[in-house]
């Protein structure tokens, strides 16, 4: 129904899941929004998942801010001048993420759009893009901005035939 997150944990080296629902305090007082939230626990309840809720009271407004801006991402619906276009540029990236890791991600968003003949500000999207799935991993209890050392990402992914492992 209104789930916002289903999120992959690891617990004592077990793989699990909870479903999380994020809202405004003010909203749950409100009945029609409980209601709601009985039905969803319910759901995730017949799933074996368990639902926690959030709201602004519970994260640290270095982490909000973080989270809205991975999530205002659209990626998916941008097209491509030809099939595997994207991947490509990901693989690039993911690739280079070790090699540049003494420059900012300013620094090496820049770079990455001159050495890929991309229009500026297409490397930053697509590391928005691996962020929020999951791709490369980041702190982000910390500060998520320009000046964040490229040495703070993660490429969790192997790219076969490339350095990333």
């Amino acid at each position: 129904m209104t789930t916002d997150f289903l999120v992959d944990l690891s617990r004592r080296d077990e793989a699990c899941q909870e479903a999380c629902y994020v809202k405004p305090a003010s909203e749950l007082r409100k009945r029609r929004v409980l209601e709601k939230l009985e039905i969803e626990s319910r759901f995730w309840a017949e799933q074996g998942i368990p639902l926690r809720i959030f709201t602004e009271q519970e994260f640290s407004p270095i982490l909000t801010k973080n989270l809205q801006w991975l999530r205002t991402l659209s990626f998916h619906n941008q097209s491509a001048p030809s099939a595997g276009f994207h991947q490509e540029q990901a693989d690039a990236v993911l690739v280079a993420i070790p090699r540049f890791g003494h420059l900012d991600l300013r620094q090496f968003c820049n770079c990455m759009d001159n050495e890929l003949s991309l229009e500026p500000g297409s490397t930053l999207t697509l590391m928005r893009h691996l962020l929020s799935d999951k791709t490369v991993s980041v702190d982000l209890t910390r500060p998520l901005n320009d000046h964040r050392p490229m040495a703070d990402f993660n490429p969790r992914r192997a790219i076969v035939g490339q350095e990333v492992a």
